[in-house]
């Protein structure tokens, strides 16, 4: 079983280590051969936030990060969609790693104090850029869509009228927007991805997409559209640490379980038909941890 610890969960093993998940057992499910830890950048670089503030701890939790993960650390998202495109189809596991001499690479500078002050520094401007933009873009989003509302109705009224923020204009939008949600076709706006691809020189032929020839574009495509319907129709907050959230998702299409204590996360996947992978928290992971084990002969 290949499984993805959000970030969180990193910092839990290093705060509560007399949990029921904890190093200990992680370490004996990976010797036994039951279990593979898959990492990602996007967990490394959340982690430079708890370099900032304790870098023992940013230490403790980079150790575990790499003896767990023992280096099977993703390529990057923009990367894994053009391999994918080329192969039709999920990576295979030769490939879908950084190589030795990249990882090396990047675990000396995540050791580098001074690398690390200048590199948490540029991932939080990031993620508030990030938040800036989706916040801004759900905005705009709601605007055009109550336009649209109140032309349909020949009120003669626009978005900056009285009509603007009352609660019965407000649940249309939300009502339109979760309609479109329940009736969205991933698979139409993937196509467009594949074009881009093929035309661009990034991916193979432009031809059929879906969930089995472009996984991680299909998968990015059905979280982002969820999103939207939680940000918009839910009225949802828009955070910065929704970034790294979407990160840890769309690399689902390489891993079985991701364990994770966020509620809003768990949430907002729970309306993704057809999750390529399981959500678990981290008593039920521990759960299927503890019943390998004892299984074992």
């Amino acid at each position: 079983m290949r499984a993805y610890l959000d970030s969180m969960i990193w910092g839990y093993l290093v705060e509560r280590p007399t949990d029921r998940l904890n190093i200990t057992l992680l370490t004996r499910a990976c010797k036994a051969g039951h279990l593979e830890v898959v990492g990602s950048l996007a967990i490394e670089e959340e982690m430079l936030g708890v370099s900032s503030t304790s870098h023992p701890r940013y230490k403790r939790m980079r150790l575990n990060y790499n003896r767990l993960t023992n280096g099977r650390v993703l390529i990057p998202l923009r990367e894994r969609v053009a391999e994918e495109s080329r192969h039709l189809g999920a990576i295979p596991t030769s490939d879908r790693y950084f190589d030795a001499g990249v990882q090396a690479q990047l675990r000396r500078q995540a050791y580098d104090r001074v690398a690390l002050r200048e590199l948490a520094q540029q991932v939080h401007d990031q993620k508030e850029e990030h938040r800036a933009h989706d916040a801004a873009a759900r905005d705009l989003a709601r605007t055009q869509i109550r336009d649209e509302i109140l032309l349909a109705s020949g009120s003669g009224l626009n978005s900056t009228s009285a009509e603007h923020g009352s609660k019965r204009l407000a649940k249309m939008v939300n009502r339109e927007v979760a309609e479109w949600y329940r009736t969205v076709d991933i698979d139409d706006w993937l196509g467009d991805i594949a074009h881009h691809l093929a035309t661009t020189g990034l991916g193979g032929a432009d031809g059929d997409a879906n969930a089995s020839t472009m996984p991680t574009a299909w998968l990015t495509t059905a979280y982002r559209m969820c999103r939207i319907k939680r940000h918009i129709a839910d009225n949802r907050k828009v955070q910065p640490s929704d970034w790294h959230d979407a990160e840890h998702v769309i690399a689902g299409i390489y891993y079985d379980t991701l364990v994770t204590n966020d509620n809003e996360l768990r949430e907002t996947l729970v309306e993704i038909v057809d999750l390529p992978f399981a959500v678990s928290t981290p008593d039920e992971f521990t759960d299927i941890l503890v019943r390998l084990l004892s299984s074992r002969t």
